[in-house]
């Protein structure tokens, strides 16, 4: 995988966090002030993730869709609009959404999927 982020401090972190996502997410954010230690664990492990095999786009797109069948719609747009900043096309959502209802059935879709692309239209 990736280089060492042994010596990453907390900032480093989040600011490894901002510039994927281009914010800090309050639940990050919040686990960084409360809980240092596990906020560290969840960030290298998300590090390995995010600078692993797949394109950064595949990866946000994977988290959009893991947020959309946890009926998670802020995290399904955060991750979204990263995945976008990252060069994904609609059409690729609209595929990855898709094939969610071949798995889990029409709920997420309905529940969450949707409403991504609503939000684009308006």
């Amino acid at each position: 995988m990736s280089g060492t982020t042994e010596n990453y401090s907390v900032d480093k972190y989040l600011e490894e966090i901002f510039g994927t996502l281009g914010n800090y997410p309050p639940a990050l954010t919040t686990m960084a002030e409360n809980a240092e230690e596990a906020f560290k664990g969840y960030a290298k492990f998300r590090h390995e993730v995010y600078h692993g095999a797949l394109p950064t786009q595949y990866v946000e797109l994977l988290l959009v869709i893991l947020d959309v069948v946890s009926n998670n719609l802020d995290g399904a747009k955060n991750h979204l609009n990263a995945a976008y900043k990252e060069g994904l096309k609609k059409e690729e959502l609209v595929n990855a959404l898709l094939a969610v209802i071949m798995v889990r059935g029409i709920a997420p879709w309905g529940l969450v999927g949707y409403k991504l692309l609503l939000d684009e239209e308006n």
